[in-house]
């Protein structure tokens, strides 16, 4: 058997087996405590190990390890993020060094998924401003 360097190491009968997955689990092993976050792009379960700095969500293909996976995302703040001395980043979607990461539950989405769900907000706003000056 052929020992791969990884920082899992699961003892079964008379063997140690020594995982690459991503989730370093026998398949069907994975635990609800093992999940830590959910993909910013396609929701899909994240556990820690899928947030290093080179990982991608391997249902989409999509960075883990970036702003709109962190919970200091929010749109709209300074540099979108809550972190006040957190570096500038252009492409919120895009892999980074920043030292503030921490994985987000559920990411915040950057548009509302439901566009009616907009668009009625917007028209009772309208709405709502023309009876001020009726």
């Amino acid at each position: 058997m052929a020992i791969v360097a990884t920082d899992c190491a699961v003892d079964l009968p008379g063997q140690t087996l020594y995982l690459a997955s991503r989730r370093c689990a026998l398949p069907g092993r994975l635990m609800a405590n093992d999940v830590v976050g959910q993909c910013w792009h396609c929701g899909a379960s994240l556990t820690k190990a899928d947030y290093s700095r080179e990982n991608l969500c391997l249902s989409c293909g999509k960075a883990t390890r970036c702003c709109r996976n962190c919970r200091l995302y929010q749109r709209g703040r300074p540099n979108d993020c809550l972190e006040p001395l957190a570096e500038p980043v252009a492409d919120k979607t895009r892999a980074n060094f920043c030292e503030h990461f921490d994985p987000a539950l559920r990411p915040s989405p950057d548009q509302p998924r439901d566009g009616s769900a907009e668009a009625a907000d917007t028209q009772n706003r309208l709405q709502a401003a023309e009876a001020l000056f009726k």
